[in-house]
């Protein structure tokens, strides 16, 4: 055991001579620990619904009032016609629709009970179950208590005044699949562009052929071309294989343009290469540039990009951070190419972002590469 312990007291020394070492152990879990305490909720809120009353009663209005209560819904808009909410939901401008028929409080008073259509954006499929559990709910406290203060007694809360009627778009069967597998293409271009670029350039420092390079004729930019083109490469090619694989093994519906895929793709590429780029910059070894990847850019990137938990259930503080992720942006444009069909011009916001981000991000990346370099 005396060599054991002559060895744990060489990696002890060893961690504390590496001052990066020091803040990567101690730092990432807290870091870690804040994100997933605040981001990884599944808890649903402020759900923007859309209402098209076509009985413009008072007991309808008291049940919209019944609804938004609380701070899960959030009416956004009114309607004269339920084909009016498909658009809105299609731009992303409401996520629910609800829709009172005509002579709602009559079928109501005389206890004949009613039906009730409730329509949501199925492209996020466990946000879309979650709602129509928290819609049916409220639908059914409020048909209660309309019982109870027509017949005045305890049992009355059993008698189902209210039917719902779920509607899904794009999604119809709330498959998480459909949801999941396109953020899997953000998710394998990070880890093939941002680890594995960053480990190749670290590579050369650890092995002393960074050297070599640089007394080459060639200039910082160029290297930098060199080093970063080939996995611009794989990540094209990566784009490829997922998009054959969700279409046609796991049957994700592509209703976008592969064109539109391509270019966005093509930014977010800009933002993840840069992203390696930064992260060779600032790592001596490949252990170093691995755990920067993962715990400071793969980690936060799916917790603050909607991947999994839904941005507007985040705090304020967090909703704001997650627009400097550039996945976030991708995130969302490619869910909709693949469910919704709407091409580029929809998420102009989000091609902006992603761009300037990009262009920042590698921007920041090549400077610091060149003065190492120099």
């Amino acid at each position: 055991m005396t060599g054991v312990f002559a060895i744990v007291k060489k990696e002890f020394k060893q961690i504390a001579r590496d001052r990066k070492m020091i803040p990567l152990v101690l730092a990432s879990p807290v870091f870690q620990l804040v994100l997933l305490g605040y981001a990884a909720t599944m808890d649903i809120k402020e759900v923007r619904l859309a209402v098209c009353d076509h009985d413009k009663s008072s007991m309808s209005r008291e049940l919209v009032r019944s609804v938004v209560a609380s701070d899960i819904f959030r009416a956004v808009a009114f309607v004269d016609n339920e084909d009016q909410i498909d658009p809105l939901i299609a731009s992303s401008k409401v996520y629910m629709g609800l829709v009172l028929p005509k002579d709602f409080e009559k079928a109501i008073v005389s206890m004949k009970g009613t039906s009730v259509l409730v329509v949501a954006d199925g492209s996020e499929a466990a946000k879309a179950t979650i709602a129509l559990n928290y819609m049916q709910e409220a639908l059914l406290i409020f048909a209660s208590e309309q019982a109870r203060k027509a017949l005045a007694m305890v049992g009355a809360r059993d008698i189902p005044l209210i039917r719902v009627e779920p509607r899904v778009f794009y999604n119809e069967e709330l498959k998480s699949r459909d949801f999941m597998v396109p953020a899997v293409l953000a998710m394998v271009l990070m880890v093939m562009t941002v680890v594995l670029s960053s480990m190749n350039i670290v590579r050369e420092k650890e092995y002393g052929t960074i050297e070599q390079l640089v007394v080459t004729p060639l200039k910082g930019g160029a290297l930098i071309a060199g080093k970063l083109l080939p996995f611009l490469v794989i990540g094209l090619v990566d784009i490829c294989i997922v998009v054959l694989v969700a279409v046609f093994w796991f049957a994700v519906p592509m209703r976008g343009s592969y064109v539109s895929l391509l270019l966005a793709s093509l930014l977010f590429l800009v933002s993840t290469l840069g992203l390696g780029l930064f992260v060779s910059t600032v790592a001596k070894t490949q252990q170093q540039a691995m755990m920067i990847a993962v715990f400071f850019v793969m980690v936060p990137s799916v917790l603050l990009s909607g991947f999994i938990f839904p941005i507007e259930n985040m705090p304020t503080i967090f909703q704001e951070a997650s627009r400097f992720v550039p996945m976030r942006h991708y995130l969302a444009i490619v869910r909709d190419l693949f469910l919704k069909g709407t091409g580029l011009r929809s998420h102009l916001s989000e091609v902006v972002q992603l761009a300037g981000l990009g262009v920042f991000i590698f921007g920041l990346a090549a400077t610091m590469f060149r003065k190492r370099v120099d």
